[in-house]
């Protein structure tokens, strides 16, 4: 089975395969996400199986590129764009998106030039500092970067 197989041969997967493994997994941590099998609907469960299934096929076109020995298609880098596309906009429809980052806190204009100010003290004193000892010795002897 490859990544550009068909999307029914996927359904028959054996749950004893490193595949179906994979897809369980990837299935139940999308489950739990979205607080367990009992608070999921049918259709957050069916888009979950869909997005474990296309993370499959991803995974399965990554290793043909990595280890196929040049096989690797254009045809099989869209389909490898399409599935991510998939697999995005899945996530999205789920409700799963990255985890926002908390913004730096906002200075005023003062603020801001004293920061300014400290860094270029800070500047001027490194650029008074002599070359560090070891890169200087090592110099002596022939070493290069």
């Amino acid at each position: 089975m490859g990544g550009a197989s068909r999307p029914d041969a996927l359904r028959r997967l054996d749950g004893r395969t490193r595949a179906a493994k994979y897809v369980a997994g990837i299935e139940r941590a999308l489950i739990a996400d979205l607080g367990g099998r009992g608070r999921i609907t049918t259709a957050q469960q069916l888009l979950c199986e869909r997005v474990a299934l296309d993370m499959l096929r991803l995974r399965l076109l990554d290793h043909e590129l990595i280890h196929g020995g040049g096989r690797f298609s254009l045809h099989d880098g869209r389909v490898a764009s399409a599935l991510r596309n998939s697999v995005r906009l899945g996530l999205r429809t789920l409700g799963l998106e990255a985890a926002k980052v908390a913004a730096p806190p906002q200075m005023t204009a003062v603020e801001y030039g004293e920061m300014l100010d400290q860094q270029r003290k800070a500047g001027a004193k490194a650029k008074d500092k002599p070359p560090p000892r070891v890169w200087t010795e090592a110099r002596k002897r022939g070493a290069t970067r």
